[in-house]
């Protein structure tokens, strides 16, 4: 099996002039007037986050619609034109009016004023969706693809939820993670069968699920250990119905789990649960959705590898599953499958997972990270794990 991707789940113009080469390279701030002006918007007191994702990198939107990225960056998923790691976050110097990000195993994506998406890392399986299956260091846009609401990404593959509920889909396709009932990967947007009524699409490692404006989901793809949440173990290349679930507000996926908030505040999880990730106090896994224990007043979920992690209503976040990297944020390396505090964490305003990586948003705009560090991916400055969060380093 190919490495992790991510996730996400949450609930993206016009492209600027390049930049000049001593920008890309050096990765010092813009230089052209345009991007320039809205780079000293930016600016102000404190980074001003308002969005993180991850996956295998990280990536941050900040204020005056800028990006910035750290962590991997071997098929220049960082997007700032080399394929050099970063320890600390670097912008993304020609891309700019990001509304949305998703990040993936090796690449990333984000959703750009005007609905269109521009994409940029690893594409060799097609994930970048630009025809080209080849990896970009710097954002290319995806032309057959407009009026998008939302974009995410799994390890090697994209969807997007348009403003008319229908969702696209494109990149590797081995499991049928593409829902248009092939097992053919796809270097460009293709629709997803039989699909409609959308209001969140969200994806995993080789999964993908749509949650519909009635509460219910859909998903599809890979189903080895039951992530489909249709009591089976078999793949679909088309949508499923995920029995018994109903009122549900939001959607996230992880490497081979999945799990959704309901609207009154309880959390339900499905498919793989060796590290506990699902909640339910076993390690056993699950085809059909499990309520996770002790927790209620959520408002967000996120998911990892093999880790999960909930923000409640008065702003702390809770996680549980694998933790051999730090990465439930307790102080420890014990795996837990149940909720966990995560230490020294308050006023959260969002949760976001990678791999095997942990980050937050607090609502002063600052952003917080923990868990394995190999490569830079918390932001630091360092290759330290962390087993409670850090600040990022701005």
């Amino acid at each position: 099996m190919r490495g992790g991707w991510t996730f996400l789940i949450v609930v993206l113009g016009a492209c600027a002039a390049r930049p000049t080469a001593s920008t890309t390279s050096a990765l010092e701030p813009p230089t052209s007037g345009r991007l320039r002006a809205v780079y000293e918007r930016a600016k102000g007191s404190g980074p001003g986050v308002l969005e993180l994702a991850l996956g295998g990198p990280s990536c941050a939107r900040l204020r005056g619609r800028l990006v910035r990225c750290w962590g991997s960056n071997d098929a220049g998923q960082l997007g700032n034109g080399s394929t050099q790691h970063q320890h600390t976050p670097k912008l993304v110097p020609s891309l700019e009016g990001a509304t949305q990000l998703a990040v993936g195993g090796s690449h990333a994506c984000a959703r750009v004023t005007g609905g269109t998406v521009r994409c940029w890392g690893s594409g060799s399986l097609g994930q970048l969706g630009d025809g080209a299956q080849r990896a970009r260091s710097e954002p290319v846009t995806l032309q057959r693809l407009t009026g998008v609401a939302q974009v995410a990404l799994g390890d090697a593959h994209g969807c997007a939820l348009l403003f008319d509920g229908e969702v696209r889909c494109w990149g590797f396709n081995a499991a049928g993670q593409l829902g248009d009932g092939s097992a053919l990967d796809r270097p460009e947007p293709v629709a997803v069968r039989g699909l409609s009524g959308a209001v969140q699409v969200a994806l995993g490692h080789y999964h993908s699920c749509a949650l519909l404006g009635d509460g219910t989901a859909r998903c599809w793809g890979f189903n080895g250990a039951g992530q489909l949440g249709d009591g089976t173990l078999a793949d679909r290349f088309a949508p499923r119905p995920v029995a018994g679930l109903t009122g549900a507000a939001q959607l996230a996926l992880g490497r081979h789990h999945t799990c959704a908030r309901l609207g009154d505040g309880t959390a339900r999880c499905w498919g793989a649960n060796g590290a506990g990730q699902l909640g339910d106090g076993t390690a056993i896994d699950r085809g059909l959705p499990s309520r996770v224990q002790g927790l209620d007043d959520v408002v967000e979920l996120a998911l990892g590898d093999q880790h999960t992690c909930a923000r409640r209503r008065d702003g702390t976040m809770w996680c549980w599953g694998a933790n051999g990297d730090g990465q439930l944020g307790d102080g420890t390396r014990s795996y837990h499958r149940t909720p966990v505090l995560v230490r020294g964490l308050r006023g959260v305003a969002q949760v976001a997972l990678g791999e095997r990586h942990s980050c937050a948003r607090t609502a002063d705009g600052e952003a917080w990270c923990w868990g394995d560090n190999d490569l830079g991916a918390l932001g630091d400055g360092t290759t330290t794990d962390r087993t409670e969060p850090v600040p990022v380093a701005w």
